[in-house]
């Protein structure tokens, strides 16, 4: 990066450069991208230095009460987010629908010897053995989707009740 001291030769030297590109017709969007990448490059420089170079950066551009607000809202946001993934886990939330009584009596599946049941207990043990223990609820429902596809039924028809 390139720091002039002088402010009259920075201005010397940026008008030399818009009359070089005017002259070759360059226009202010054949540089967007040099700058997105040069202004990206900063920009990570600046958060791989941590909060120190973060809050510096951000006080040599905005006010403190901006900077206290933007600091707040992260950290209201980042609790947010451990409320969602803990729902997401499935062990705050029942996301599963519960089935609508049929009348029927209820077949307890450990009792039921057919390879559906099987099958489906195969199911249960592939999707919710996790290495650390817990499930992770966006493979669960992509594997129990596949699962329902790969059993002739689709998703759609499984949400509605049209299952076999």
């Amino acid at each position: 990066m390139v720091t002039f001291t002088d402010p009259a030769e920075k201005a010397a030297d940026e008008k030399r450069l818009v009359d070089l590109a005017l002259s070759l017709d360059v226009e202010s969007i054949d540089l967007d991208e040099v700058v997105h990448d040069v202004a990206s490059q900063i920009a990570s420089d600046i958060n791989n230095g941590g909060l120190y170079s973060q809050i510096g950066y951000l006080l040599s551009e905005l006010g403190v009460a901006e900077i206290e607000a933007e600091i707040r809202s992260a950290a209201e946001a980042a609790a947010e987010e451990e409320v969602a993934d803990n729902d997401a886990s499935g062990h705050e939330l029942d996301l599963v629908p519960q089935p609508q009584d049929s009348g029927a009596e209820p077949v307890n599946l450990a009792d039921d010897t057919s390879a559906a049941a099987a099958a489906v207990r195969d199911l249960v043990a592939d999707i919710t053995t996790d290495a650390n223990g817990r499930w992770n609820a966006y493979e669960v429902a992509e594997r129990f989707s596949a699962w329902l596809i790969e059993h002739g039924l689709s998703v759609d028809e499984h949400a509605a009740g049209g299952g076999r």
